[in-house]
């Protein structure tokens, strides 16, 4: 294990076990925690809940059969590339969050099998967590990760912008990596169209 390794394995287990707590705003200011005692607020899903609320994780011949790497398989090649391409990106944003956008040129020279598994690489990192959204309405292939491929994406959410975002955010077996499909292309579908 190289150093930059080790430091951020360090570095992951020292954040593991923080909790991201939101101010609750009344009256345009920041309440009092008193305020609070007895109110039901909704926290948001922290990185040492995001296992908890998985149903099922994944095992390694379950990733295998998505087309996602294994963490333990550190000897495969794509492993490493991951996981070194994982630590060059979080070298680079300084300690900012990362959006990346992974777009295919053409079809079928790998963009989905890259966006899954540098978040299952972000996701196997017990500090980061990682979200895979799915906008390919061409081609969708994000679905085919949930357990209820039926669940409501993103088309869904431009549909009826009021439903709530957390609606559209679902766990796929893994700890830490959540998923947004693109849902339902009903009526979204029919008002776009493709070249």
């Amino acid at each position: 294990m190289s150093k930059i390794e080790k430091a951020l394995k360090k570095a992951g287990d020292e954040r593991g076990n923080l909790q991201i707590v939101p101010a609750a705003a009344e009256g345009g200011r920041t309440a009092p925690w008193t305020a609070l005692v007895g109110r039901q607020i909704d926290l948001p899903e922290t990185i040492s809940l995001m296992a908890g609320s998985e149903r099922r994780l994944l095992d390694a011949d379950d990733l295998w059969e998505r087309g996602i790497i294994h963490p333990q398989h550190t000897e495969e090649p794509a492993v490493q590339v991951f996981r070194e391409l994982r630590t060059k990106i979080i070298q680079q944003s300084e300690g900012r969050n990362a959006v990346i956008l992974v777009a295919a040129v053409s079809e079928g020279n790998g963009g989905t099998f890259i966006a899954r598994n540098l978040a299952a690489a972000f996701a196997f990192d017990s500090a980061k967590t990682a979200l895979l959204v799915d906008c390919n309405l061409r081609n969708p292939s994000v679905q085919r990760l949930l357990f209820n491929a039926s669940l409501p994406g993103l088309a869904d959410y431009f549909e009826n912008p009021e439903l709530d975002v957390s609606k559209i955010i679902h766990p796929v077996g893994i700890a830490r990596l959540r998923a947004i499909s693109t849902g339902e292309l009903r009526r979204f579908a029919r008002s776009i169209s493709f070249p």
